[in-house]
């Protein structure tokens, strides 16, 4: 059940979804969260009575864009000896950082995929099929994760910028050029075509009908691939954040929300930028349920909805979206299981160290 109010998120998971199973019902709090209007922190609300007497805080919380995260970056890295690359990336960071996330976010907004199957035959649900089907095809050929990303971003683009209408039969074809253009733009050892032919489309399509696609889709996206994904939003975002202890767990959290939410037609409507903000701060959401530690509040909210470039309450609702999908995979999505099978056993491994 997800709280229908913009400004509160439930923190109940849904144990009994095979998806988040590893959230014993004994770790669960019953306790409801709130963000409030003044302070935009999450409270318990035990907590809330002795709070609402104290004045609203009137200043605007500094930006953390203007905040250089050098110092985090180096506390990451400090378990190690620092190599010249790392000092170079940490300065990098600290004088480009800003500047290519906004570059990002406005590069973004040029190339929408909202409604993109609109004109076609194909409907919502195949699409979903097709997006699990990727993930198992990339995952066994030891693809890079960002190529999952891009070959669902190239899809949806091409569906939305097509101007003949793809009947179901279609979607084969251009799942597999999909998958083909983004392994040879991200990976370093690429699917080749032999293999694509054989042990990804199982010759059921000729080797010329997957270059005359892959031909179609370049010509219809004009040939620009590099479009930020919600892999790089969360990359990015993550090093604004101060390390602790659940980090790593909260960042694999988010990739696999996030890849969650590629199954979901209804989030080719937002932006990248946005999604990738709601999957990390329901990850943290369910890292403090896991772990009995408050991890969420004034500073970290302030964070992700100005890294975003968006509203509280827009954040708040994709947040509730993102928690919802993880708690429904299976009832929205039945028979879709090779997420859980390949990105979610890795999660589990945490809980086990």
């Amino acid at each position: 059940m997800i709280a229908h109010n913009r400004y509160s998120l439930l923190k109940e998971v849904n144990h009994s979804n095979a998806h988040l199973s590893f959230i014993k019902p004994k770790l669960v709090k019953q306790e409801s969260f709130h963000i409030r209007k003044d302070s935009k922190c999450l409270t318990k609300d035990t907590e809330k009575d002795d709070k609402e007497n104290k004045p609203a805080n009137t200043t605007e919380p500094s930006s953390p864009l203007k905040k250089m995260p050098s110092e985090a970056m180096l506390q990451t890295l400090k378990d190690r000896e620092l190599t010249d690359i790392d000092l170079q990336n940490v300065t990098n960071f600290k004088e480009y950082g800003q500047s290519i996330l906004s570059y990002l976010k406005e590069y973004e907004k040029k190339f929408p995929t909202d409604v993109c199957l609109s004109r076609h035959e194909i409907t919502h649900t195949l699409r979903a099929k097709m997006v699990d089907w990727m993930i198992e095809v990339l995952t066994n050929f030891k693809c890079r994760d960002l190529t999952l990303y891009l070959a669902v971003k190239i899809m949806d683009r091409f569906c939305k910028a097509c101007s003949t209408i793809k009947k179901i039969s279609d979607l084969h074809l251009i799942g597999v050029a999909s998958m083909f253009i983004a392994s040879k733009y991200e990976d370093i050892y690429p699917l080749r075509m032999q293999m694509v032919y054989e042990k990804i489309a199982h010759k059921k399509v000729t080797i010329e009908s997957i270059k005359q696609m892959e031909r179609e889709i370049m010509a219809t996206l004009g040939s620009t691939l590099g479009i930020p994904t919600t892999f790089e939003f969360i990359r990015i975002y993550i090093k604004y954040i101060p390390p602790h202890e659940f980090s790593q767990f909260v960042e694999q959290m988010s990739i696999y929300l996030a890849k969650v939410c590629l199954h979901d037609y209804q989030f080719c409507g937002y932006k990248s930028a946005l999604t990738s903000a709601a999957c990390i701060y329901v990850a943290f959401k369910i890292c403090e349920q896991l772990n009995k530690v408050t991890m969420i509040d004034k500073e970290l909210v302030s964070t992700l909805y100005m890294l975003s470039s968006q509203t509280e309450a827009a954040l708040m609702e994709c947040s509730q979206k993102v928690l919802h999908n993880a708690q429904n995979f299976e009832k929205q999505f039945i028979g879709l299981e090779n997420l859980k099978k390949t990105h979610f056993v890795n999660l589990a491994n945490f809980l086990n160290k």
